[in-house]
């Protein structure tokens, strides 16, 4: 089985041969599902994709409108989209498919559709790396999923972080450790010095989360 790494390569070459794009936001809402969306978003619009849809398939809570541009992020339901229509879906924070697709996946998920499925994730091994292990990045004891898009795909590929971006991601690393009150994995603290020199305004954000 591919390292890490490797399967981050993977993963690269079928987005570099994707032009239209849809990525998909986990259920339950929580910041680093709604975070890691967008910044996953903006990355791919900076390689260069500009067929790029967000949506997240239910009602999102209003509490989580407070993260910067979460209102772009469509809820939609899978009965209205057209999933043949992309070449490549990108599922973030998800370990199974009920978290992605609802609980009636199987009405949409088949073996032609999982060829075109990457996902990356930090929760324990469940049915999406059951089916589809080589193209899901599943990295169990990190604090948050946008550090691993961070560290296997923004990172490498050259583009900074901008502010906006940094923010969507402090939200993400902030909402799953409790704002560091919960276990605090390696490289958590290097993750937040980097997203606070990126221009987050983290007492801001801080007290917002509280």
């Amino acid at each position: 089985m591919p390292d890490n790494l490797d399967k981050s390569k993977l993963m690269l070459e079928k987005i570099s041969k994707a032009e239209k794009i849809l990525v998909v936001a986990s259920s339950p809402a929580d910041f680093d599902s709604f975070g890691t969306t967008l910044a996953t978003k903006w990355w791919l619009e900076r390689l260069g994709k500009r067929d790029v849809k967000t949506y997240y398939f239910g009602v999102i809570p209003e509490w989580i409108k407070i993260m910067p541009n979460s209102e772009s992020i469509e809820s939609r339901y899978p009965d209205g989209v057209e999933f043949s229509y992309y070449d490549l879906i990108v599922l973030l924070d998800s370990n199974s498919w009920i978290q992605s697709f609802t609980n009636n996946y199987e009405k949409y998920i088949s073996d032609e559709l999982k060829k075109k499925i990457i996902n990356i994730d930090h929760h324990n091994s469940l049915s999406i790396e059951k089916d589809i292990g080589d193209s899901c990045l599943r990295i169990e004891f990190e604090c948050c999923t946008s550090k691993i898009l961070y560290d296997y795909f923004i990172k490498p590929s050259g583009i900074e972080l901008d502010k906006t971006v940094a923010e969507w991601m402090y939200y993400s690393l902030i909402g799953d450790t409790g704002n560091f009150q919960y276990e605090i994995y390696s490289g958590t603290f290097n993750f937040a010095d980097l997203l606070i020199k990126a221009g987050v305004d983290y007492e801001s954000a801080n007290e917002m989360y509280m």
